[in-house]
């Protein structure tokens, strides 16, 4: 399990992430499920969480970045992804958590630049 970044004192913006992977952990923890078809709402949660982890080791370094270019700068981001591991797979090879985890993440940032522009 990935562990965060120290917080700051007055990251305000870091306890809210920090307190919904927590969350998110707990009622994943909690969920029971069926894993033998599709994912159960518990693998879910998980998966929320570690977008959410992601987000929280990922964003000191690269700050506002991946939206500093609109919406087309967004979409370039996930389509360098998704061009990653559909050549991951055309090599036969097995596309790796690590590579998912980056889809997800940019996925999930392109839908809160929608949120904060008021497109939803």
């Amino acid at each position: 399990m990935a562990t965060l970044p120290s917080s700051e004192p007055n990251d305000h913006h870091y306890a809210c992430v920090a307190e919904a992977i927590r969350a998110l952990e707990g009622l994943g923890a909690q969920a029971p499920g069926d894993e033998s078809a599709a994912p159960a709402p518990a693998t879910v949660l998980r998966a929320a969480a570690a977008v959410l982890k992601a987000y929280a080791q990922k964003n000191p370094a690269y700050g506002d970045s991946w939206c500093r270019r609109g919406e087309p700068g967004i979409f370039h981001n996930i389509a360098r992804k998704f061009d990653r591991l559909e050549f991951i797979l055309r090599s036969d090879g097995e596309v790796r958590y690590d590579d998912a985890l980056d889809l997800a993440t940019y996925a999930v940032l392109h839908l809160a630049w929608h949120l904060r522009s008021g497109q939803a």
